[in-house]
């Protein structure tokens, strides 16, 4: 299980940064403007239809966050998972 812990945050750490690395490459003001901004503009937008319930632009702007949030979490316990593997590593190569 530890073994699996540590491959799937290295995984995921991956992933991430080459998707950070490529949105930045391709074109930083846009990428930082919809993460930041984008579930907030496009619950604004869903309440252009007059028929559109006033619970969908909660739950987009609920939603939207908080998929970013959850992203943002799990990258942060896959840095320490990575990072406490790497400590006990040093710490079993100290002679006693």
């Amino acid at each position: 299980m530890k073994t699996f812990k540590l491959v799937a945050s290295w995984i995921f750490v991956i992933v991430s940064v080459v998707g950070l690395l490529f949105a930045l490459l391709y074109e930083t003001s846009s990428f930082l403007f919809v993460t930041t901004t984008g579930p907030a503009l496009i619950a604004v937008f869903s309440t252009d239809d007059p028929s559109t319930p006033a619970i969908v632009p909660f739950l987009i702007f609920v939603g939207g966050y908080g998929l970013e949030i959850g992203w943002f979490v799990l990258l942060f316990f896959a840095v320490r998972i990575i990072v406490r593997s790497f400590k006990k590593e040093e710490q079993d190569k100290i002679p006693v």
